[in-house]
């Protein structure tokens, strides 16, 4: 990408000089440093409408859009989807896994179908996250592993392997009924 015009623009220096003497010379030197202000603004102005517009030009060019916050593309349950990065060479993916209800005292298992093609044999894992919500308390929603402070009996756990999110509860969670896991990661 080329330089911006912005960062080309020059910096402002006010040119003219405090005058000694009349009412008539301070006000004549007031309004050509207020044209100075004025004609940089105005130049500044011109340059970030010139840097939308390259940036516009860009965007259309490669059919794409800038993703906002988290970057994350819309995810479906169990699509995989581009996530236009790559991580050690390898272009990444992004795949949304609904979780059911959580067990009382026990584990959740969900097939996450990453499954590689040849002549890839094997997917790497870049990030993970995994989202429950509890039902009864809306407002509270848990990410990624959660330890309670009470005792070893309200924490819940997760990971992945080859097949499966696994999720366990040391206590009930059949409250949490709306679970999902963001993955992110690369074949090869």
């Amino acid at each position: 990408m080329p330089a911006t015009e912005v960062c080309a623009t020059e910096d402002f220096v006010a040119e003219a000089t405090p005058q000694s003497g009349s009412l008539e010379e301070a006000a004549s030197t007031q309004e050509i440093l207020i044209q100075q202000v004025e004609g940089y603004l105005n130049r500044m102005r011109e340059a970030m409408c010139n840097d939308l517009t390259s940036l516009q030009v860009q965007l259309d060019a490669c059919n794409c859009e800038p993703n906002g916050g988290a970057g994350l593309p819309d995810l479906v349950d169990q699509v995989e989807v581009s996530s236009d990065r790559e991580v050690n060479g390898f272009p990444t993916f992004f795949k949304l896994i609904v979780v059911p209800t959580l067990a009382n005292n026990g584990t959740v298992t969900v097939a996450h179908n990453i499954v590689p093609v040849l002549p890839f044999v094997g997917f790497f894992t870049v990030s993970a996250t995994l989202i429950v919500n509890d039902a009864i308390v809306p407002t509270f929603s848990t990410p990624i592993t959660f330890s309670g402070n009470v005792s070893l009996a309200d924490t819940m756990s997760w990971f992945i392997d080859a097949a499966d999110v696994v999720v366990t509860t040391g206590s009930n969670r059949t409250n949490y009924t709306n679970n999902f896991a963001i993955l992110e990661y690369y074949y090869r």
